[in-house]
């Protein structure tokens, strides 16, 4: 079975949104292995900022992006290299300047935590502490005292050796304090501080590999620095934890994705949240998507119904990413992303631009929103699992497609016919360079009959 009918058939089993969101790369990070991305505004400018950890070869990178109206530049600083990290952005001084937490093996594979203070500018301090040193887990960072002081979770594996979880309480000054929890020791997966029963004091979640099972593990959180894990834990998974209300009852419900008990099968799972910190597992048309796999939730299309962002590997195909969006209740509506890389998977959302709407990074994409697509040319299929980039283009223009193209046509802003060539090279780049500055509608017609135009700027 070749990939084109791979694709035709996991695509056909999903529902496509008919007002899809136009999401255009408009730039790419070094290419890499298991790595991470999270914005962060380092300087209080209003401007999400990137740091991106990755295996970059021949060693690692661990490289701060600052957002200078949407152009992304390195900061001269240089970080020590992270190989399977984990970072999270957060104020933790309530300077107005979100700082970085950091973990991972350095280069001489000793695992190693870091917290760099911003100082506003473009450059960090790293700060001494007490928390252990951890790779190949996470970083989850809320205020659960209501101090107005954000405390961390980090899990991972640690020197002891094996897998290891703290919760470090914030005092101030970039002091931390481990406090006493019964958090079960794991790598991979996930930790999520949210208020799951609605007492205003935000619980814990945690799924991973603890050496011998995987679970999905409640600690509600009691006050006074005291968490109790909840009776029961639910299957699985090596993967991701997120929350999201589907069905528009104000409580938010927990959504899963990773492998179950048995490490073989995919696990994509749904649990509804009474309120009270009792879950339903939820039937929901959504794809099992397996480890890895990267998830997070945000409106992608501002209709006031949070959507998921998920990208990984699942049964049909080794690595897809889609939208899934809500509809306020457990059936979704589906829009097809760039293929993410599956040995390089995070996904993280935030309005970059300020527009209004929410972009991503994703594997080595910057994925810019920019709002609903409803088609360019009238008896056309609208197609959301065509992307061009750079777009602006100046040299070349790349294409992602799941279906071979027939050849191309380039329309100028008048409608004129400007550029017409059959693709018989199945090239995935068209080159620009020789056309006039300019705005242009390109048609691209596929071997199957149908065909789509995308709007493209030539600078």
């Amino acid at each position: 079975m070749n990939k084109h009918i791979i694709i035709s058939i996991f695509i056909s089993i999903l529902t496509f949104n008919s007002f899809a969101q136009n999401f255009n790369i408009i730039d790419t990070l070094p290419t890499g292995a298991y790595g991470t991305a999270e914005w962060g505004d380092f300087d209080g400018d209003g401007f999400k900022d990137l740091v991106y950890i990755s295996q970059v070869l021949p060693t690692a990178a661990c490289k701060i992006y600052h957002n200078q109206n949407n152009v992304f530049t390195e900061v001269s600083q240089q970080f020590p290299l992270l190989y399977n990290p984990a970072a999270k952005w957060a104020d933790l001084d309530n300077d107005g300047f979100e700082d970085l937490v950091v973990c991972g093996l350095d280069s001489v594979l000793n695992e190693q935590t870091f917290i760099y203070k911003s100082l506003g500018n473009g450059n960090f301090n790293s700060m001494p502490h007490t928390i252990p040193g951890l790779s190949s887990g996470s970083i989850s960072l809320a205020d659960y005292n209501n101090d107005s002081l954000i405390d961390i979770a980090i899990s991972g594996y640690g020197n002891s050796p094996g897998p290891e979880a703290y919760i470090f309480k914030n005092t101030g000054a970039f002091q931390f304090n481990n406090i006493i929890t019964p958090l079960v020791g794991l790598t991979g997966g996930e930790t999520s501080w949210h208020d799951y029963n609605h007492d205003n004091l935000p619980d814990l979640v945690a799924t991973g590999n603890e050496g011998n099972q995987v679970r999905i593990r409640f600690y509600r959180n009691m006050g006074s620095d005291v968490f109790q894990e909840e009776s029961f834990s639910f299957p699985g998974a090596v993967g991701t934890v997120d929350w999201i209300d589907y069905d528009l009852d104000g409580i938010d419900d927990l959504f899963v994705t990773g492998v179950d008990s048995s490490f073989v099968h995919n696990l994509t799972s749904l649990y509804r949240n009474d309120g009270l910190g009792n879950f339903t597992l939820i039937p929901t048309n959504i794809p099992e998507f397996g480890e890895p796999s990267a998830v997070d939730i945000a409106d992608f299309n501002n209709d006031s119904i949070m959507d998921i962002c998920l990208t990984g590997g699942n049964a049909i195909y080794f690595s897809y990413s889609v939208i899934a969006y809500g509809q306020g209740n457990s059936t979704f509506s589906f829009q097809v992303l760039p293929q993410a890389i599956i040995d390089n998977l995070f996904v993280d959302a935030a309005d970059i631009d300020n527009d209004g709407d929410m972009d991503l990074v994703m594997s080595t994409y910057i994925l810019r929103n920019d709002g609903t697509t409803t088609g360019v040319l009238q008896n056309e299929k609208s197609r959301s699992d065509i992307f061009l980039y750079p777009n602006p283009s100046s040299n070349e223009l790349n294409i992602i497609s799941s279906k071979q193209i027939d050849d191309y046509t380039f329309y100028d802003s008048q409608g004129r016919l400007v550029l017409e060539k059959d693709n018989s090279d199945n090239t995935e780049k068209i080159l620009t360079s020789l056309l006039p500055t300019g705005k242009y509608i390109l048609k691209l017609k596929f071997k199957t009959g149908d065909s789509v135009s995308k709007s493209i700027l030539i600078e």
